[in-house]
């Protein structure tokens, strides 16, 4: 009987689930993508409520499943539209992960999927001007009722391009204030329309 290498069908197996959730990140990120180029042709401020269970992404440099920089570019996409993103993340296993810490073995294992799941969230709502809210069980209504809280009021603040800045495309941009305890949300990039646009 032949000797077989079953590590390498470990392996085998391993990347092909792995190319197999980079596919369906893609398809769902492809459609919020969608989302936000039909919302950047609507005038005016808009905000987004992204409801998920969770996009798997490696928590490791080499890993995979890896989404690239694609959150950068849709962060970008959201610039566009002049929309924030709020994700509300139905996390069952937020509730879980308190009795599991008590139990000690496993309770990073629970730490760590909830890291895999949520981590790229946290950053594409971050990107975005808004945040992740974690809704361990019900209906998730106080996540609902602080997006609300939110959006219902905010500082506008205007800066003054060049002429080198009026090419419809994205540019970085930074908020910082110098009182302490405060929490600053702010779209990490602005898009300003040539000259013959804006006017």
């Amino acid at each position: 009987i032949p000797k077989r290498d079953w590590s390498s069908d470990v392996c085998s197996s391993d990347l092909s689930l792995a190319t197999q959730l980079e596919r369906e990140a893609q398809l769902s990120m492809s459609g919020l993508d969608s989302l936000l180029r039909v919302l950047g042709e609507i005038p005016g401020r808009k905000a987004v409520v992204l409801v998920t269970a969770g996009l798997l992404v490696s928590d490791r440099l080499d890993g995979r499943p890896d989404p690239g920089t694609i959150a950068r570019a849709m962060g970008q996409d959201a610039a566009r539209a002049n929309a924030t993103i709020y994700t509300v993340h139905v996390d069952p296993k937020f509730a879980s992960q308190a009795s599991a810490s008590k139990k000690g073995p496993g309770s990073t294992d629970v730490t760590r999927d909830r890291a895999m799941l949520g981590n790229w969230l946290e950053d594409f709502s971050r990107v975005a001007g808004g945040r992740r809210l974690d809704v361990p069980v019900g209906g998730g209504e106080f996540a609902f009722s602080r997006v609300l809280k939110e959006t219902s009021a905010y500082y506008l603040l205007a800066v003054e391009p060049t002429d080198a800045d009026r090419d419809g495309q994205p540019h970085e941009l930074k908020v910082k204030v110098d009182k302490r305890g405060v929490t600053v949300r702010n779209r990490q990039w602005v898009v300003i329309p040539p000259r013959s646009k804006a006017n």
